[in-house]
């Protein structure tokens, strides 16, 4: 391995530990058995790092998301199942869903950051459409994306950081609750929702 994917497998270990705020240069350098000035020359600084970690962090969240789809039989089950990959992925990688939901550590106009995050909504995107029985991306369409967006995510944040947090099985049992209750706004016919 270099020296870069030997610091990005620091980073990635240190922010699944610590989380972004305990999170250092020379700590990542050191896990990664190399000079404390090679983070600094490979990434520019510790936003540099980090933002890698998040793109790193940002694919595999995409990636759990389309594997999702594949997990039912109409396309509201796959619309589910896109919701509960979303809070399982946050449920699992607690500190790099952080990482890559907010700007506070990373450099956020970073290109290749940008549009994993754009990509990290196709799979929302494709599966509402799918469900809705069109490819449009109407104003009305884009509310129902952003209606389930907000849902899981708030399922996500809730469970991780506020009082939803608890057993494992009560917090699946939760999001799945919620994204079930979710349903009927996400279906109903297009003209109900303004």
């Amino acid at each position: 391995m270099s020296a870069s994917d030997d610091l990005m497998s620091a980073a990635l270990e240190l922010v699944t530990e610590r989380g972004p705020a305990g999170f250092t240069l020379r700590e990542a350098a050191r896990r990664a058995g190399v000079s404390h000035a090679t983070p600094g020359y490979l990434f520019g600084d510790l936003s540099g790092l980090l933002t890698q970690v998040a793109l790193q962090g940002t694919r595999r969240f995409t990636a759990e998301m389309e594997a999702a789809q594949d997990h039912g039989a109409t396309p509201i089950e796959r619309l589910s199942a896109i919701g509960n990959a979303y809070v399982g992925f946050a449920r699992s990688e607690p500190h790099v869903f952080r990482l890559i939901v907010g700007d506070e550590y990373v450099d956020s106009a970073d290109p290749e950051l940008a549009a994993a995050r754009m990509a990290s909504e196709g799979p929302l995107r494709r599966a509402m459409a799918e469900t809705l029985g069109t490819d449009e991306e109407t104003p009305e369409i884009l509310a129902r994306v952003r209606l389930a967006w907000a849902t899981v995510h708030g399922v996500a944040r809730l469970i991780l950081d506020g009082p939803f947090r608890g057993t494992p099985q009560s917090e699946q049992e939760l999001a799945a609750s919620v994204i079930a209750a979710l349903k009927p706004a996400l279906v109903a016919p297009l003209s109900r929702i303004r």
